[in-house]
């Protein structure tokens, strides 16, 4: 329904006889906002409010006006009002539904944003209601998304998409969700194209970001479904696009030094990814396992050292370092080492094979 028709069937309704000057108050309050008069128009909205009290759509669009002014609390104080008079009043559903969500980005994370964002995609959601709107579509995917709800996000990212293909975030966002589902394949296939057409385009600021996060999503997702060519192409484009592209450095070096490929080239490569991020754990835990792949247990000790002081509860870097000391034959210190493991966060390690690794240690203990 046009706001015209709106406004004619609140005053044939009522009666009152102020529908011309509430009508014209209302366009008036547009033409202003338009010329950036937002005083004015805000003056207008409130006096077409005051001859017609019972029109959810006044209220809803000086939301709008404090919305895009900045004022949340006006904003979302004027979308209440919108629907105490119209519950069903989709664009009051979206201002509240869209200022919610900024408000809950500028929260410290904890049950009260969470509670901001919970509440800003029932209002989103209700908004969308057998319409389309790409603003709140991209805003309902991210929050659904940040709350964990990949069933909702995914289907309303993949909408969005349709009508923004290739639009950065909703790739993104769609790429993460695939990802954290587990379906590595819809992840390729969300991410390839993007790539390859980032890839294939001149080098740019704008583009640079997105392209190192598409490509390091896909090298990750085509390393999980064990296409290994495919993670060492893309990562090795990504380098060659940015030399000091440290994240890829090191992901492309420890994934050699792992399968035992190309060792001297491996720890060439996360040499280089720590020049850039000297005190990394991770970095420093990619260079002992490489040391240790290649044979130097005594070389590997010391990066692996460093690595555990700094991410002391990572039980796949002091897993590595008990093999270290294993391979040094210092039983007791990888003893120790497998122990911590065990009281970690157990983040990407095998329980049972530490178990067993630690009881062997102990045994060689004299």
């Amino acid at each position: 329904m046009s706001v015209v028709s709106v406004l004619l069937s609140v005053a044939l309704q009522s009666g009152a006889p102020s529908l011309s000057d509430a009508y014209f108050y209302f366009l008036q309050g547009r033409t202003l906002e338009g010329k950036g008069d937002v005083a004015g128009a805000l003056a207008a909205y409130k006096h077409a409010a005051e001859l017609e009290p019972r029109s959810s759509t006044i209220p809803a669009e000086i939301a709008g006006v404090y919305a895009r002014a900045g004022k949340a609390n006006d904003a979302i104080g004027e979308a209440e009002t919108a629907l105490s008079l119209d519950k069903d009043d989709r664009e009051a559903h979206r201002i509240l539904g869209l200022v919610q969500s900024a408000v809950a980005e500028q929260m410290r994370p904890g049950p009260q944003q969470t509670q901001m964002m919970t509440t800003a995609t029932g209002h989103l959601e209700e908004a969308l209601l057998g319409a389309r709107d790409p603003g709140a579509e991209i805003t309902l995917g991210r929050l659904d998304v940040k709350l964990d709800k990949l069933d909702k996000a995914i289907p309303v990212l993949r909408n969005f998409l349709l009508d923004n293909p290739g639009y950065p975030e909703g790739v993104m966002l769609l790429a993460e969700s695939y990802e954290r589902t587990g379906d590595y394949k819809a992840t390729v296939d969300v991410l390839q194209p993007v790539y390859d057409e980032l890839r294939a385009a001149p080098a740019g600021k704008d583009d640079a970001e997105f392209f190192a996060f598409a490509g390091m999503s896909l090298a990750n997702a085509y390393q999980a479904l064990g296409q290994f060519d495919g993670t060492e192409r893309v990562l090795r484009e990504l380098i060659q696009r940015n030399p000091k592209n440290d994240e890829a450095l090191n992901a492309l070096g420890y994934m050699l030094a792992d399968r035992g490929q190309k060792l001297d080239e491996a720890l060439g490569m996360i040499q280089r990814a720590l020049v850039e991020q000297p005190t990394n754990p991770s970095y420093l835990d990619s260079l002992g396992w490489a040391y240790l792949k290649q044979g130097k247990a005594a070389e590997a000790i010391d990066p692996l050292e460093r690595a555990t002081k700094i991410a002391e509860g990572s039980s796949l870097l002091q897993d590595h370092l008990g093999a270290a000391y294993f391979a040094a034959k210092r039983y007791k210190d990888a003893a120790d080492a497998w122990t911590r493991a065990l009281a970690g966060d157990r983040d990407g390690v095998d329980i049972a094979a530490i178990t067993k690794k630690r009881d062997q240690a102990r045994a060689l203990i004299k």
